[in-house]
């Protein structure tokens, strides 16, 4: 009897490493830590404390060490300590002679895991390279891969996106809206950038004469009493995220991270002209909207005929960062560095629908057909969607979202290396939310093709 879990090594940096010490002491199943951990590769170990009886459980303990094969070099090591600490399972990696890592630890610095997780998933990621290596986090996860995806366009690519991305927060609204109707996301588009989310779903609409995201419904039932019900209640949804706060959370990120970003602007609405008459933009609305995007630094301003064409390399390989504006819904300037929709060749057809297993079905089989339209790419709308008054009242979007989210494994062991989503569209992501991890399997797949 014991506890057991699965550490994985993430080796993102471009060495090999090699196992040089593998100690253990009443441990079980440790003995299947590799030789060697290959470049750019993920490794699974199963490892399990010992409970047996008559034996001292705070005496379990193990130790796996492994040199970073840099050539001409054998200064960089590392350790993997599984021990109990107040008689809890723990695990823990002393960096040894690795100073530049977290360069406040120090020379010798520990990194705790954050726990023993029982029948869990621990992870150890590890990126840069020689005098410059750090524990890898979702936030650089292109610039970190490009040396092995760089000549990949983003056809052959797979993005964490995220639906109605400004829709963290609740601002003014109709009478209607609600947090459970309204809310799509659990964090500010500045931390679902940090989580590795690049495609971001934003839908602007005027209110008070100021931008904002917006998520907002046109009420209109069939029929005589739905024009009725429609001329009562008209529109209805709330305002999110400002896009000057967005516009910050954007430059703040670029500003440190040399990452490629596509925000898709669309479904503007103008709510200012009272209910029930909303509206889309007029020219000059629409003209206001791009100059108030200037703001964005980054932009990525040259005409291209299709933006999928474009290698990863071309877009963020001079080590500078790229934002993509794509504007649904109008011609926009694309020398400021705002381009229509047309130019990234997309099929997006989400389910409608609140139940798991017919989005799933819907979602994998729209996948399949569209691995034969070699013109356009594939986004996943991994998504449910209230319907009626029964799921707006009980079943808040988040709550959904979790449902849906739960279910992503799924998604991604449908998925082959010619039958793959470019964009992984979700609502509710968090830090405990797998996208990020799931399309990097997704993208990994795609290299066998």
């Amino acid at each position: 009897m014991g506890q057991g879990g699965i550490f994985i090594f993430k080796n993102y940096t471009p060495y090999r490493w090699r196992r040089t010490y593998l100690h253990s002491y009443q441990m079980v199943h440790f003995n299947h830590f590799p030789e060697f951990i290959e470049p750019y590769s993920e490794t699974e170990v199963y490892v399990e404390y010992s409970e047996a009886i008559f034996k001292h459980w705070s005496d379990d303990s193990g130790q796996a060490v492994y040199a970073i094969e840099v050539p001409g070099s054998t200064a960089y090591e590392f350790e993997v300590a599984f021990n109990r600490r107040n008689n809890t399972p723990n695990v823990v990696v002393n960096f040894k002679t690795l100073s530049t890592i977290i360069p406040a630890l120090g020379p010798g610095g520990t990194l705790d895991i954050g726990g023993w997780k029982h029948n869990g998933i621990m992870t150890f990621s590890l990126t840069g390279t020689s005098g410059k290596f750090a524990v890898f986090d979702a936030s650089n996860w292109m610039q970190t891969f490009l040396p092995v995806w760089g000549a990949r366009s983003l056809r052959y690519l797979c993005l964490p996106g995220s639906h109605d991305a400004g829709m963290s927060k609740r601002g003014t609204g109709t009478a209607f809206a609600t947090d459970d109707n309204i809310i799509t996301q659990h964090v500010n588009i500045e931390e679902q950038l940090k989580l590795g989310v690049r495609y971001l779903d934003l839908r602007i609409v005027i209110s008070n004469g100021q931008f904002f995201t917006g998520h907002y419904s046109n009420i209109k039932p069939d029929g005589f009493l739905g024009g009725v019900v429609h001329s009562i209640v008209g529109w209805q949804g709330a305002n999110g995220q400002s896009l000057d706060d967005i516009i910050k959370d954007v430059n703040r990120f670029t500003a440190s991270h040399t990452e490629l970003i596509v925000l898709q602007i669309s479904h503007a609405i103008n709510t200012d002209v009272g209910q029930p008459n909303y509206r889309g933009f007029t020219s000059d609305e629409w003209s206001r909207l791009m100059k108030k995007l200037t703001g964005i630094n980054n932009r990525l301003s040259k005409p291209v005929a299709d933006f999928t064409k474009l290698t990863l390399n071309e877009c963020i390989g001079a080590g500078k960062s790229a934002v993509v504006i794509m504007i649904d819904g109008y011609s926009p300037n694309e020398n400021e560095g705002f381009h229509p929709m047309s130019t990234f060749q997309l099929v997006d057809n989400y389910s409608d629908t609140n139940n798991y297993d017919r989005m799933k079905t819907d979602q994998l089989d729209k996948m399949r057909q569209a691995a034969t339209n070699l013109n356009k790419c594939f986004l996943l709308s991994w998504i449910l969607t209230q319907q009626g008054i029964t799921d707006v009242t009980f079943d808040p979007i988040l709550k959904m979202a979790e449902k849906a989210n739960n279910g992503i494994g799924e998604a991604v062991a449908a998925c082959t290396p010619t039958e793959f989503p470019n964009i992984f569209l979700i609502d509710g992501i968090s830090k405990d939310v797998p996208l990020f991890d799931s399309v990097m399997k997704i993208n990994k797949r795609i290299e066998t093709a």
